[in-house]
């Protein structure tokens, strides 16, 4: 299955900018992935302003995900925003395990631990494919 990309309400200039870095990276999106939606991050969700990209992965079992760009990005190096794409990505790869992981009891740790060490280890991959890939 090839991954359809869905760009919504994304300013011309800056779906070019960020073209090169969904591309760049697409090798990495699981064979089941049908659709990748791209959408801007509203930047006003309070988040504490760090947030460069998101991707919501509650789409898991209509096998399409959204990646959501903050206009931030136009302020990053090219680097950055090609890691921001690539990190995002690898969270594409370990939505398997996250899906499990969101349903598990919020009454316990576990959850919590979980998206800790899933962090870490999509940090560790960026890395590791950014020293190699580069």
């Amino acid at each position: 299955m090839t991954t359809k990309y869905i760009w919504k309400r994304i300013d011309p200039d800056f779906r070019g900018t960020m073209e090169p870095h969904i591309k760049r990276w697409a090798w990495l999106l699981p064979p089941w992935l049908g659709a990748l939606r791209i959408l801007p991050l509203d930047d006003s969700e309070g988040d504490d302003g760090h947030t460069l990209a998101d991707m919501d992965i509650s789409q898991y079992r209509y096998r399409e995900m959204i990646l959501r760009l903050s206009s931030r990005l136009l302020l990053e190096s090219e680097d950055d925003q090609s890691r921001a794409v690539l990190h995002e990505y690898v969270h594409v790869v370990l939505s398997p395990l996250t899906t499990i992981t969101e349903k598990l009891s919020l009454d316990s740790p576990v959850p919590e631990l979980l998206a800790e060490a899933e962090e870490q280890i999509v940090e560790d991959v960026v890395r590791r494919i950014w020293e190699n890939f580069d």
